[in-house]
């Protein structure tokens, strides 16, 4: 069931009636492209070109940063309390430097935004379901209200889906994959464009690696980071979080899955 595991946007973003997405003052306007205007002034952006890789960008990359032109670090201060992502529901608290969501849901979004199809986004997430139903699930991406994709990995289902907004919720791919009870290591990520959609999730314990991608046929518009969580009883821990743009070499990665 999509509604009870992709939250709605109506509480937190306004959306004219041409369609425009109206942020609050506070939140940068998007660049053209690269990162969100916080990253830091001596950022030397960088193409390290092609990578050398035969199926999926985590295959061949587990440091995402490798993947990215000058990726911005989401700070998750734990001496001041520091976060530049809003709470949006949920319980939440920073320990030693690593974001904590508690179930039973949660749902944070970036203070930044990012021009459709610059930027793409990678995390590093500890996944504990204690007890799951239909509906839990773990999900990052880039989105807006009725734009945009997340990853989303399903416990319950033992699958990984890449859903879309055109404007409502649509999974475009998915596929097997195990999430145990926990707590386990994921690496998971997140990309979209004017015409395409992209994300994978690795089991860090494991190896196991899921690639999912398809055609993207929603609206373009301005794009925010969101993080949601959902359990009965859990918690996921946020070990980092980097949004970037992606190197040359990731996205010949991805043209060539399509």
């Amino acid at each position: 069931m999509l509604a009870g595991c992709v939250p709605s946007f109506d509480a937190f973003t306004r959306v004219d009636a041409d369609g425009a997405v109206e942020h609050d003052a506070a939140v940068d306007a998007p660049l053209a492209d690269g990162p969100p205007s916080d990253a830091p002034a001596d950022a030397t952006p960088h193409d390290a070109g092609p990578l050398d890789c035969a199926r999926g960008l985590l295959a061949c990359a587990r440091r995402c940063a490798d993947l990215m032109v000058a990726p911005t670090v989401v700070d998750f201060d734990g001496d001041t309390g520091a976060l530049n992502l809003r709470v949006i529901d949920g319980a939440r608290e920073v320990e030693d430097g690593h974001l904590l969501l508690h179930a039973p849901e949660t749902w944070l979004l970036s203070s930044q935004s990012w021009s459709f199809g610059a930027a793409m986004t990678c995390a590093e997430v500890e996944l504990t379901f204690e007890e799951t139903d239909a509906t839990s699930a773990f999900l990052l991406g880039l989105r807006g209200p009725e734009h945009g994709v997340l990853a989303r990995l399903r416990p319950a289902m033992t699958r990984a889906h890449l859903v879309s907004f055109e404007p409502g919720a649509t999974v475009l791919d998915e596929a097997p994959f195990a999430l145990p009870a926990g707590p386990e290591r994921y690496l998971v990520q997140a990309y979209v464009t004017d015409d395409y959609a992209h994300a994978e999730a690795v089991r860090l314990s494991t190896s196991e690696h899921v690639v999912l991608h398809d055609t993207y046929r929603g609206a373009m518009s301005t794009l925010e980071l969101e993080l949601s969580f959902y359990a009965v009883r859990g918690r996921a821990r946020v070990d980092w979080l980097e949004v970037g743009r992606p190197t040359s070499g990731a996205r010949e990665i991805m043209e060539r899955g399509r």
